[in-house]
């Protein structure tokens, strides 16, 4: 198939957090921005969730109360080599240090917006718009 026809392709994105709003919210954002959305708040079935959707990134929040994201972020180091995004109210300094500490790990502060979110999302999946006028 000619470059110029590739079907578009849509990115899979596993958010995972314990604020079920905030987690809904950005879902809509994320979906209605190209990429395909599944969410979960339950940290301790994230190896089966992970098989089953088969996310392209997973956007973590760092501060859950069962168990934090950077204990998630290291035994998914163990398993696969999913991007992670680090979605958290953590302060930036904090957040890149994490980020830094796992391999192919990002950071973006809930502070910033969904758009910046959306942006490194993109920029990690390489997700493009489909040709208008097709």
């Amino acid at each position: 198939m000619p470059p110029s026809l590739k079907p578009f392709a849509r990115p899979r994105i596993l958010l995972i957090d314990d604020d079920r709003l905030l987690m809904e919210r950005t879902a809509v954002y994320l979906k209605a921005k190209g990429f395909l959305v599944s969410s979960s708040e339950n940290v301790f079935s994230i190896a089966s969730t992970i098989g089953s959707e088969k996310p392209d990134a997973i956007v973590l929040d760092v501060r859950m109360p069962a168990l934090g994201g950077d204990k998630v972020a290291s035994v998914l180091s163990r398993l696969c080599t999913i991007p992670i995004v680090f979605y958290s109210a953590i302060d930036d300094e904090d957040g890149e240090a994490l980020a830094a500490e796992h391999e192919n790990a990002h950071f973006v502060s809930k502070g910033s917006g969904l758009r910046r979110l959306w942006e490194r999302l993109v920029e990690i999946t390489g997700l493009s718009t489909p040709a208008v006028g097709l």
